[in-house]
C-alpha cells in the first residue's frame, strides 16, 4: 500500500496495490477486487466502462482502476479481497491499482496544489534522523523538495513544539517525486518517520510516529503556502514561454524575437 497526503480542493489521496480478486458488479469489467461496507454521506466512483463519474451506493463491488471520491462529512470503507479492510475519509480520493510505481501519478487529481509524501527515514550512519522525531527530507535521489513547503513544515513543527529532524536520503526517492517525474505541477514535501532497516524487519518507535502525526494534523488544519493555490487560475497563460519546437532546436542559429515586438509588449504594458 502506497499512503499520501495532498492539500487542495482534494485533501487526501492515497493508492491500494496488488488487492486480489472478488465478486463482479455494476459497471465493471472482469472481476471486482473490493466491496463498500461502508458508505455515510456521498461518494463517487470513476471507472473505465462509465462515461463519468457515478454515485457510488452500499455493497457496489470495486473493481481495478477504480477511483472513489468522498464529499464533506463523508466516508467510505472498502474491503479489498476480502481481508484488507480500507477507509476513505471525507474529502479524499482512493485508486485502486496493481501496477507497481502508479501511486503517486495515477492518485492525483488535477487540481492538487501541494502533495507531502510519507516515507521511512533510515537511523542509518551518516543519517540525521532518529526514532524519537519526525523527519523533514530536504532532498532525496530525485533531487530537492520544495522550498516553501518544506519551510511551512518546518515552521509548524517549531510552533507547535514537535521533535523534528532535517535529513537528505542519497538512494530512495519517494511518491512526491514519482508525481514530479509524472508531470504534475505541483508543489513537493516529504515527511518521514525514523526506521531501523528497509525491505525486511523493520523497526520504528511510537515516538517518531506521534511527531508524524501532530505535523500532519498540524498541516492539515493550516491554509496553503501560498493563497493563490487555494483558487483556480484565472488569467491568461497567452504570453506564457513555451518550449522550442523540434525544427527551431535542430537550427544552427538561435531564433531572435524582433524588437520591435519587444518593444510593442511594453507600450501595451504601459
Amino acid at each position: 500500500m502506497i499512503a499520501l497526503l495532498a492539500l487542495g480542493p482534494t485533501l487526501g489521496s492515497a493508492s491500494v496495490v496488488g488487492a486480489e480478486p472478488a465478486l463482479a458488479g455494476r459497471g465493471g469489467s472482469g472481476r471486482g477486487v473490493g466491496v463498500i461496507t461502508t458508505l455515510s454521506g456521498s461518494a463517487s466512483v470513476a471507472r473505465a466502462a462509465l462515461p463519468a463519474p457515478q454515485p457510488l451506493r452500499f455493497k457496489d463491488d470495486v473493481f481495478l482502476r477504480d477511483r472513489i471520491s468522498t464529499a464533506e462529512k463523508s466516508i467510505v470503507r472498502v474491503l479489498l479481497g476480502g481481508k484488507a479492510l480500507v477507509t476513505v475519509r471525507e474529502l479524499s480520493t482512493l485508486t485502486i491499482t496493481e501496477e507497481t510505481g502508479s501511486g503517486a501519478a495515477g492518485a492525483l487529481p488535477w487540481d492538487v496544489s501541494e502533495f507531502v509524501g510519507i516515507d521511512i527515514a533510515p537511523t542509518a550512519k551518516g543519517q540525521a534522523s532518529s526514532e524519537h522525531a519526525v523527519t523533514v527530507a530536504m532532498q532525496d535521489s530525485g533531487g530537492p523538495y520544495d522550498f516553501h513547503l518544506s519551510r511551512h513544515l518546518l515552521r509548524l513543527g517549531e510552533n507547535h513544539e514537535i521533535p523534528m529532524r532535517r535529513d537528505l536520503f542519497r538512494y530512495y526517492h519517494s511518491d512526491a517525486q514519482s508525481a514530479i517525474a509524472a508531470g504534475h505541477d505541483i508543489r513537493t514535501a516529504l515527511l518521514a518517520f525514523g526506521c531501523d532497516a528497509t525491505h525486511g524487519y523493520e523497526r520504528t518507535h511510537i515516538d517518531s510516529l506521534a511527531a508524524l502525526s501532530r505535523l500532519l494534523g498540524a498541516y492539515l488544519l493550516s491554509p496553503p503556502v501560498f493563497a493563490s493555490d487555494a483558487q483556480p487560475a484565472q488569467g491568461s497563460l497567452e504570453r506564457f514561454s513555451h518550449q522550442l519546437e523540434h525544427d527551431a532546436q535542430m537550427e544552427s542559429e538561435t531564433r531572435v524575437p524582433a524588437v520591435d515586438s519587444l518593444l510593442g509588449h511594453r507600450d501595451q504594458d504601459a
